[in-house]
């Protein structure tokens, strides 16, 4: 087993890596372009999701809430603040019975996206915003997809219909945008036929990018999927709103209005140094995040109705460490 200074040297080593090839495709400069900031005279609705899940034995017990924040610019400057449906709003549960330990995952994926793409349908529709910035991926991502015999299949087709109902309610209203701050993908590296292991997106672009640079705009996927096949004309890039945070994967539904799209999350995420983010998105993350003691809560009453029937996995409640 590798003590600390190995895990340490085998970091240092794959930086030092990462940092020769992105220098040596930094001379290529048409996978990059500057980035300009403008001034932010435009309404920008954010909309994140909480999610708390609970397993036992035979059920999951999944809560949840997400929050639509609209915050009104003029001159750069915060004017005006709403949010939908409130501040805080109240939590929503579900349960399902007999799921299998992947089926669990996808559950508890499913029903956080369900709650947060109608949400920012209903903000988009009441909210009337400029610019919406979803928490995430525009598109369900491959492990979100349970097997078609599988009773989660109708939830992962109802998610599918809810993206595109969004697309279609932004379209000619607003610039619909996702932001991923902690993308693990590899699309990029492998278009540019980049095969190191250990390489996602994110870690090879921070070498790239300087700060207000852009990687160039590609499709979500290469080759179509059967995602894609119904949700189409989703693109990505790469933005380094900082030298001092690491880049944003971004991703939007192309509305013959790719070339603004950069400007905008730029200009929203380098009000700060340190974390190169909007500020909506951070506010209605705050809004939305859940409170263990919510489901602590809820446990407790469960016991309370029906006595010894209720069991945790032995896991979850061995009396010993």
């Amino acid at each position: 087993m590798a003590g600390l200074s190995e895990v340490a040297d085998a970091i240092k080593s794959s930086e030092g890596k990462i940092r020769k090839i992105a220098e040596e495709f930094r001379k290529d400069n048409s996978l990059f372009f500057p980035v300009k900031t403008e001034k932010i005279d435009y309404s920008v609705c954010a909309v994140d999701g909480g999610l708390l899940s609970e397993r036992f034995h035979g059920t999951d017990i999944i809560m949840g809430k997400a929050v639509a924040v609209l915050f009104e610019y003029s001159d750069s400057k915060l004017s005006s603040c709403r949010y939908l449906p409130d501040k805080f709003p109240v939590s929503v549960m579900d349960a399902k019975l007999g799921l299998d330990e992947h089926e669990s995952q996808i559950c508890s994926s499913l029903f956080r996206l369900n709650m947060e793409i109608k949400t920012a349908i209903e903000a988009v529709k009441n909210l009337s915003p400029q610019v919406l910035l979803f928490d995430g991926s525009l598109l369900p991502v491959p492990s979100d997809m349970p097997g078609k015999d599988s009773i989660l299949f109708p939830r992962y087709r109802e998610v599918l219909d809810s993206y595109a109902e969004l697309y279609k309610t932004c379209k000619g209203k607003c610039s619909l945008i996702g932001v991923i701050k902690d993308s693990r993908s590899r699309r990029f590296v492998k278009e540019l036929g980049i095969n190191e292991d250990g390489i996602s997106d994110s870690y090879f672009t921070n070498f790239l990018l300087r700060k207000g640079e852009s990687t160039r705009i590609f499709p979500y996927a290469k080759e179509e999927t059967p995602v894609t096949k119904e949700l189409k004309n989703v693109f990505s890039f790469y933005l380094k709103p900082s030298d001092f945070d690491l880049p944003l994967r971004i991703e939007f539904v192309d509305d013959n209005n790719s070339e603004k799209i950069p400007v905008i999350v730029n200009s929203l995420s380098a009000i700060s140094e340190n974390y190169a983010y909007p500020a909506s998105l951070i506010e209605a993350d705050l809004c939305a995040v859940m409170n263990p003691v919510e489901m602590e809560k809820v446990k407790s009453e469960l016991s309370s109705l029906l006595g010894s029937s209720l069991k945790p996995l032995r896991r979850s409640s061995r009396p010993f460490r």
